[in-house]
């Protein structure tokens, strides 16, 4: 659902493209271009050391770790054509946990893309893989996994200034390890085939009102759990499996270029899961249909170059594991302050809450009401370019989640980095 805003409020880098490794933005030593000036690489680094005061999101038995992590990748750019972009990235990302190796990951991430433009139309496509131990936004609990996506699309655009998008795609995630207690390494392994439409008018520069559907359905490999589950209020086990589930999302938007440093994008509407059953086949869980409201909003403001704020709000539905699904909402701003003309310094934070509330519950003694997680996070940090292609951050990451019913924790991640970018 969400759009983005990178074409409605730019940020003014003066004349030159940033190379990001782990979000740290460095302008390249060098830019290592085909004859012809239609191929583009870039080359980057990174080496950081840090520490996660709670690698297992626990409120007990609290165990943290020193880590260090390196990354290595590159940028590629080629420009066949003034109608035609292709861009490729890769990055091979490594850490190791000294005090708990069992962390320890061998991941990455790779992003392809083509795009070919005329005058009134324009098609593409993506792929992308990426290997994390990305927290699992219901628990908390950092999982390693692998994501794949790939998509199509295509826009046809009309004399009046409207336009016509079509696009489909198909997401698979594969877990590598389950959750202690909660999940097995293979009961959440899932594909997910998607398609949205969207017709859009516009009514000024880089501003456009629209309306777009989406359907999805979603399926699950196992159709039962690897392990018992206990139902929470009871001494039962349950073998019974995730529910696959079709989505549809309709929503109306806004996408607002407000001034020349500033956009603004509002979509509302209603989101919608149709589950094969009630959860854990459980009918005192009354979730097998969930209906929730849908909204993104986000705002950016460019005020001065390399300095930008920015905040949004949001609300979604996600698959859960306590039930069928979880309802997601939450609000954040976050923002960015230059601190020298010539990029050499700048400070950036954000400042976030979120919460979930599950769609259904046993219905017992113990948990007589619905499951709800509250998450706020705060994170902050510095960076420093030393010289084209050399920079360092320090950034810290601070969650405080607490659940009704189940795992609550804190969390600190501190991590200095030192990246190249050529």
């Amino acid at each position: 659902m969400a759009e983005d805003l990178t074409d409605v409020a730019t940020s003014a880098t003066p004349d030159q493209e940033l190379v990001y490794v782990n979000g740290l933005g460095l302008e390249p030593l060098y830019h290592m271009t085909s004859p012809d000036n239609t191929v583009l690489l870039h080359l980057k680094a990174l080496a950081g050391i840090g520490y996660d005061s709670n690698v297992y999101a626990t409120d007990t038995d609290v165990q943290g770790s020193l880590f260090y992590e390196g990354v290595a990748g590159f940028d590629l750019r080629w420009v066949p054509s003034q109608k035609d972009v292709m861009l490729l990235s890769a990055d091979f990302d490594g850490m190791r946990y000294t005090a708990q190796p069992g962390r320890n990951l061998a991941g990455g991430k790779a992003d392809f893309s083509y795009r070919h433009t005329a005058v009134d139309w324009d098609a593409g496509g993506e792929a992308s893989f990426a290997r994390t131990n990305d927290p699992y936004i219901v628990t908390g609990q950092e999982i390693k996994h692998d994501d794949g996506h790939a998509g199509i699309d295509g826009t046809s655009r009309w004399a009046s200034q409207g336009s016509a998008r079509l696009a489909a795609t198909i997401d698979r995630t594969l877990y590598l390890e389950g959750a202690p207690g909660v999940f097995g390494k293979d009961d959440r392994n899932n594909t997910d085939f998607g398609g949205t439409a969207r017709v859009a008018d516009a009514f000024a520069d880089q501003s456009e009102a629209y309306v777009q559907i989406g359907v999805d359905r979603r399926n699950y490999d196992e159709s039962t759990f690897s392990q018992p589950i206990p139902i929470p209020g009871t001494d039962t086990l349950t073998t019974n499996g995730y529910n696959d589930s079709t989505g549809l999302l309709a929503v109306v938007g806004v996408r607002d270029k407000l001034g020349t440093r500033s956009g603004l994008i509002a979509e509302i509407g209603v989101i919608s899961r149709e589950y094969a059953d009630t959860f854990a086949k459980d009918p005192a869980f009354n979730d097998k249909h969930v209906v929730k409201p849908a909204l993104n909003l986000a705002y950016k403001w460019d005020w001065e170059p390399g300095s930008e704020l920015g905040a949004r709000a949001y609300s979604t539905v996600v698959d859960s594991v306590y039930s069928n699904a979880a309802w997601l909402y939450g609000v954040a701003v976050d923002a960015r302050y230059r601190l020298s003309d010539e990029y050499k310094a700048a400070l950036f934070g954000e400042l976030g809450a979120y919460q979930l509330k599950s769609s259904g519950n046993p219905d017992t003694t113990i948990q007589p009401d619905d499951e709800v997680r509250t998450t706020g996070e705060i994170s902050g940090g510095a960076e420093y370019v030393f010289h084209p292609g050399i920079g360092a951050q320090l950034k810290d990451v601070y969650d405080d989640s607490h659940s009704k019913y189940y795992n609550s924790f804190r969390r600190n991640v501190i991590e200095g980095e030192l990246g190249f970018a050529f």
